[in-house]
């Protein structure tokens, strides 16, 4: 039997690159441009992360909720179909962001209803992003805590899907 062997062939390469990618996915279901830069382009090159994304967003298996913010695409489903959750939404979007008021409620499982209206306190202030029947709004610290840079006064951190 003869086997022959091409130079250059880097199917074993491209099997590689292909599970970081998936891996990636796998772990995190929304993520911004700056994640997958960290770790869909280990050169540190940004355009070669946006060409693996749009690539991703062309197959349908991404889709994008607005500026430089992804969630995947389950398989299965359609990217009309997914309705990401705004909670991991609001943290790739800004992972500095303290939930607020009843947002911060229902996070904890302490609301007796679920809002179409997340408020999360961030540093500066950002345009709300748009969800399908739901609206993230980015709200400066109010002027008590920034005063006192007490920002994080009375919260605590709680993982939700590996955020």
């Amino acid at each position: 039997m003869t086997v022959c062997v091409v130079e250059g062939d880097n199917t074993p390469h491209m099997n590689t690159k292909r599970k970081l990618t998936n891996d990636f996915f796998d772990t995190h279901p929304v993520f911004s441009l700056e994640e997958a830069v960290r770790y869909l382009a280990p050169s540190g090159k940004k355009s070669s992360a946006i060409e693996k994304l749009k690539y991703h967003l062309a197959a349908g298996r991404l889709k994008s909720l607005g500026r430089e913010l992804y969630t995947v695409v389950p398989s299965g489903a359609t990217a009309d179909s997914v309705n990401p959750d705004p909670f991991l939404v609001a943290a790739a979007s800004r992972p500095d962001g303290v939930f607020a008021y009843h947002s911060a409620l229902e996070l904890l499982g302490a609301a007796h209803s679920s809002w179409n209206t997340h408020t999360v306190f961030v540093d500066s202030r950002r345009r709300p992003v748009m969800l399908k029947g739901t609206s993230i709004k980015f709200l400066v610290h109010p002027t008590p805590l920034l005063d006192n840079n007490v920002q994080n006064l009375g919260t605590r951190k709680l993982e939700r899907r590996g955020r």
